[in-house]
């Protein structure tokens, strides 16, 4: 399975991890604008892609994707304003439980 998550042109996507669990900064003129952290994935990659703003002009954009392989894949991303160093997921068997960024658990309600 893989998701694409394609950024507007002006926006950069720079990978930010330090070797631990992967991050990705979204950028604009040098501000940093949000992170996306990948949940449950094999493999995160940066490449460019077309975006047609009108018809005959293609801009190129920042692609970020997520792959992973397998028949039951539970995988996500984590978007946030901050820059979290750690991120992981809690599961009950059969849902989300709960969300522990930088040390701190948020218990989510049962799903229905």
């Amino acid at each position: 399975m893989t998701s694409r998550l394609h950024a507007a042109p002006d926006i950069d996507v720079d990978h930010a991890g330090d070797g631990g669990q992967p991050r990705f900064d979204l950028r604009a003129d040098g501000s940093a604008l949000a992170s996306v952290v990948p949940l449950g994935v094999e493999r995160a990659t940066v490449a460019t892609s077309q975006y047609f703003p009108e018809f005959g002009r293609a801009e190129s954009r920042a692609k970020l994707s997520l792959q992973s392989a397998g028949s039951a894949v539970h995988s996500g991303f984590l978007l946030s304003t901050g820059a979290p160093s750690s991120v992981a997921v809690d599961h009950d068997g059969t849902s989300v439980a709960g969300l522990s960024i930088d040390d701190e658990y948020r218990s989510l309600p049962p799903s229905e």
